[in-house]
């Protein structure tokens, strides 16, 4: 047994005029193909217009039958009183609108039925003239609703405004909404090797910083390095940087795809095309050396010291994957660090472990104990055999 399907009316299209309906025409092959086309506009904008003028027609007949009826029953009710002055009063009033009307109840209530089989009649024929009228593509679909905005009126507000687009942001605007997070991509950049793949899941994961203000703030960071002396430092916040700049430049060049487009298939080619990328190493190597002349300059204009030149850069972190960097919990050192309390952050870069145990030794049990032991679980602290993270510092004689 199959049951009849329900679902969606489509006797409404066969009522659309369409223009491969000409081919069918029986003058077709003896008339050139844009003038059958203007004859067929020609008709169907004379059947519009004779349509327009009898359902205007109508419209009209039966609102003066409307007014006929109600004038009428008013009548009716009047007639039903017992006094005559009101009678005459209803008369004068319905007067004002049609001719005289009769007097008698009965003459009343068939004027009425008259009336009300008119306006039905014609409401059987708006139906009929609504049912037959035929539609064109154009006059098929109508615009529901437009708005046109000028000058000041047609900035973007809310979430759409441009002062909410990090591609539009001022440079103001744009670090104070995302210095925490540039801070973080660039000690993570500063401190590790950050590969290709890590780069291309930090991009996708921050799509606000491939934008002129955050190559911008990334780039005086990496001059900052150069003028302390800190290259290879300043060379590894310079890949991400030229990664940005690359970014923007092809969406530049491209003028139809955005940066998030664009770093998509950029990070793609350079993993697949082992050529493509050793170019462009070397075009970032050329980058680099002249970002650090740059950098070299501007410290003898602003009369910058050093503040620790080679010595220094061979105390950083070893460049190494994130794989071989995480901790026996599974945690990357690289990553835990920026996000401990800023007493540990200082203890460690002073290099005085008594500063660290003091520090935490002012925090709570349980602070205590989460800091540490994510400080465990990522390397950065071995506590002695089967002693708890939390009180590892506590403890004087607990493991350096």
């Amino acid at each position: 047994r199959t049951t009849p399907m329900t679902g969606f009316d489509y006797s409404k299209w066969d009522k659309l005029e369409l223009s491969d309906d000409e081919d069918a025409d029986p003058g077709a092959q003896f008339i050139e193909e844009s003038f059958l086309r203007r004859i067929k506009h020609e008709q169907h904008e004379h059947k519009t217009a004779d349509y327009l003028a009898s359902k205007t027609q109508l419209e009209t007949r039966r609102k003066e039958a409307s007014e006929l009826i109600s004038k009428t029953k008013q009548l009716q009710s009047a007639s039903s009183s017992s006094t005559q002055a009101s009678v005459d009063d209803a008369q004068q009033a319905a007067a004002a609108a049609a001719a005289a009307q009769p007097a008698s109840a009965a003459d009343l209530a068939a004027r009425a039925s008259d009336l009300e089989a008119e306006l039905a009649d014609i409401d059987k024929k708006t139906q009929m003239l609504d049912k037959e009228r035929k539609f064109n593509a154009e006059e098929f679909c109508q615009e529901a609703w437009s708005r046109t905005l000028i000058g000041k009126d047609a900035q973007p507000t809310g979430e759409h405004a441009a002062d909410n687009d990090p591609a539009n942001m001022r440079y103001e605007a744009y670090v104070a909404k995302y210095k925490d997070q540039l801070d973080h991509i660039v000690h993570l950049a500063a401190h590790s090797n950050v590969t290709l793949e890590e780069c291309e899941e930090l991009f996708r994961e921050n799509t606000w910083i491939m934008s002129q203000s955050g190559m911008g703030y990334i780039l005086l960071e990496a001059l900052n390095f150069g003028m302390k002396d800190k290259f290879k430092t300043m060379k590894r916040v310079c890949k991400v940087l030229y990664h940005v700049k690359s970014i923007l430049d092809y969406a530049e060049a491209s003028k139809t795809l955005g940066p998030r487009d664009v770093a998509r298939n950029f990070f793609r080619r350079l993993l697949d095309g082992d050529d493509l990328r050793e170019d462009y190493w070397k075009t970032f190597d050329d980058f680099y050396t002249k970002l650090r002349d740059r950098s070299q300059q501007k410290k003898e204009e602003e009369g910058v010291p050093g503040e620790g030149g080679a010595g220094e850069e061979e105390e950083e972190y070893e460049e190494v994957p994130r794989e071989e960097r995480l901790g026996p919990g599974g945690l990357d050192p690289v990553e835990v660090f920026p996000t401990l309390p800023e007493g540990i952050q200082e203890a460690y870069h002073s290099g005085d472990p008594q500063k660290l145990r003091d520090f935490v030794a002012s925090l709570s049990m349980e602070d205590a104990r989460y800091h540490m032991k994510r400080m465990v679980d990522s390397g950065l602290w071995c506590p002695a055999p089967g002693e708890d993270p939390g009180a590892a510092l506590r403890n004087d004689e607990g493991a350096d």
